[in-house]
């Protein structure tokens, strides 16, 4: 049969690689790493880091969030400058402060609220940059730092409603 095919005694070129091959061997510990920070770390100090972000978000709002340039506009969270774009800081600034104090409370029924209201304000900044940075009759808004900066707190403030330290007893109440 060999013989038939012309391959009896030939050793035949790879003619590529297998998936295998192409995968870079890891370093296996980086994962254990990760998880390690991840639990010792920021699921150690969830709590103060949440009261942190909540602290950052509030001070973003009082940033430039967008400049119009044509109008010598500069929109913040807390001051429109002529614009309808509102005063959207204030109702991120109002569930920082709630998020904050839920994040201060020990209670299992405060970290599950806290999950609520980290939501509405990754919804909320989500909104504001749909809206701000959107452009409107020929004029696109120049967007600042702060516009992002609220997304990602947000987004982390998020993270850290999902990693409450609570001491749990082993005891039936």
């Amino acid at each position: 049969m060999a013989e038939w095919l012309g391959r009896a005694l030939q050793k035949l070129p790879q003619r590529f690689e297998s998936a295998l091959d192409l995968i870079k061997k890891q370093n296996p510990y980086k994962l254990v790493w990760v998880l390690f920070f991840i639990k010792i770390v920021i699921m150690k100090y969830s709590q103060t880091i949440g009261l942190l972000l909540c602290l950052l978000l509030i001070y973003s709002t009082t940033q430039p969030l967008v400049i119009i340039e044509s109008r010598h506009w500069t929109i913040t969270g807390w001051d429109a400058a002529g614009s309808n774009f509102g005063q959207a800081g204030k109702f991120l600034s109002f569930f920082a402060v709630l998020s904050l104090l839920f994040f201060a409370l020990p209670y299992i029924w405060a970290k599950r609220f806290n999950m609520v209201f980290a939501a509405l304000l990754l919804a909320w900044s989500f909104r504001n940059y749909l809206i701000m940075s959107t452009c409107q009759m020929g004029e696109c808004p120049e967007k600042q730092w702060a516009l992002y900066a609220c997304i990602i707190i947000s987004a982390a403030i998020m993270l850290m409603t999902f990693l409450p330290k609570l001491k749990v007893s082993s005891q039936p109440q």
